[in-house]
């Protein structure tokens, strides 16, 4: 058996879902499976009707400003979502809070309004505080007049693919 058998015989066996996947591979199939659910977070955002949304290969930006998926609104503002993870390892996300907050204000820059989604409550909670906290110290100091606008969500994605579904009701 080669290596070349023996990991397509893995990709057969294991979930279609990013529980299967890792590195980049998990990352991009977490986001694919969550457009949607991001595409309706920001539709309920009170920024108006969704003109476009953009997929980070399809945008024509400088790499640097790139993200996620960019929506252009009707009411010419502009809403850029970066998703974060998801990681294996747990503590990442809590280590990474202070990077992906910060990158996230450095890109309101470029866009009106920043949103970082998390795979789970627990995780976005992290992320919320942290730029509650840069937020309060934007608003102090006066650095920016309007105060730059980031926001922290969660989006449950099915790890294992939508073939498979929750457990519901365990009881007899």
């Amino acid at each position: 058996m080669t290596v070349a058998s023996m990991r397509k015989l893995l990709k057969g066996i294991l979930p279609s879902g990013y529980a299967g996947k890792v590195g980049k591979a998990r990352q991009q199939s977490f986001k694919d499976a969550a457009a949607v659910a991001i595409k309706n977070i920001v539709g309920d955002m009170d920024l108006g009707e969704i003109v476009s949304m953009t997929a980070r290969a399809a945008q024509k930006r400088p790499s640097a400003v790139k993200v996620d998926y960019l929506f252009e609104m009707r009411t010419a503002r502009t809403v850029a979502v970066m998703t974060v993870g998801p990681y294996r390892n747990a503590t990442m996300y809590r280590d990474r809070a202070e990077e992906w907050s910060l990158r996230a204000f450095g890109i309101t820059w470029f866009y009106d309004v920043v949103v970082l989604v998390l795979p789970g409550p627990e995780e976005a909670k992290v992320y919320r505080q942290r730029v509650h906290q840069l937020q309060a110290e934007i608003t102090q100091r006066k650095l920016s007049t309007p105060a730059p606008r980031v926001e922290v969500t969660h989006i449950f994605v099915e790890p294992f693919g939508p073939e498979y579904s929750a457990v519901g009701d365990l009881a007899p």
